[in-house]
């Protein structure tokens, strides 16, 4: 188990070996908080292993009166394109 940064106390991320496949878990994770070397230290880990599996997850709730400038699905399925662009180039 892996600490990483996140507004909630004792966010962690994942790492294990299931029958030789190495699976990564990231739970819910941020970049721009003050323990952001806990989330990179996570990501810098399962570089230098590979996984085969990774399963992320990510949540962001507007507040109600900016329900209208929540991001669409359309522009969440391109930011999560780029993310597995990104991830595939760090390998």
């Amino acid at each position: 188990m892996f600490p990483v940064d996140h507004s909630i106390l004792g966010a962690s991320a994942l790492f294990m070996i299931f029958d030789g496949v190495k699976i990564a878990y990231t739970g819910d994770f941020r970049f721009h908080g003050k323990n952001r070397d806990k989330t990179d230290a996570f990501f810098d880990f399962i570089k230098s292993v590979g996984v085969d599996v990774l399963i992320t997850e990510g949540t962001k709730v507007p507040p109600k009166d900016n329900i209208k400038k929540a991001l669409k699905e359309s522009q969440l399925i391109e930011d999560d394109v780029n993310v597995l662009r990104l991830s595939l180039m760090l390998q």
